[in-house]
């Protein structure tokens, strides 16, 4: 069994004069095919910090401090029925409808067909109220 070796020896990337693609910034600089900054623009402080912000409406936001797993009831937005959910320590994000309604085709075809649950009473959407509550549901969707 032999080892094959690479033909041509080792490849090694050729220094360029590139200019810095940072807005703003007219410096030259040598480098790499894959280099796109200087050398002052490749630190920490100018890389982009972005924070992942999550919107889900479909979802509560609890803040407690239990320590053990407890159990909790609420009370579902759709249908107004009585669900339990178990709290978990160091866990904030919980749903905020039933079993039944946790998926949003589920819920949105509930309030097409039974209305919509508001404080202890059923609300009837008319035709013309459930195209519109269907518009501002998917320009909530989109954004």
């Amino acid at each position: 069994m032999s080892i094959v070796l690479p033909k041509g020896g080792p490849k090694y990337e050729k220094l360029k004069l590139k200019k810095c693609q940072y807005k703003g910034c007219e410096n030259w600089y040598m480098g790499t095919g894959f280099s796109r900054y200087c050398v002052e623009h490749r630190k920490k402080e100018y890389k982009k910090k972005s924070k992942k912000i999550f919107h889900d409406n479909s979802n509560i936001i609890i803040k407690h401090t239990n320590c053990i797993v407890t159990d909790r009831e609420f009370i579902c937005d759709t249908c107004g029925k009585k669900y339990t959910v178990k709290l978990f320590p160091n866990i904030f994000v919980y749903p905020k409808n039933c079993e039944n309604h946790r998926n949003e085709y589920r819920r949105n075809l509930y309030i097409k067909t039974n209305g919509k649950y508001v404080n202890d009473t059923m609300v009837t959407i008319d035709l013309d109220e459930r195209t519109i509550f269907n518009e501002l549901c998917k320009t909530n969707m989109s954004q």
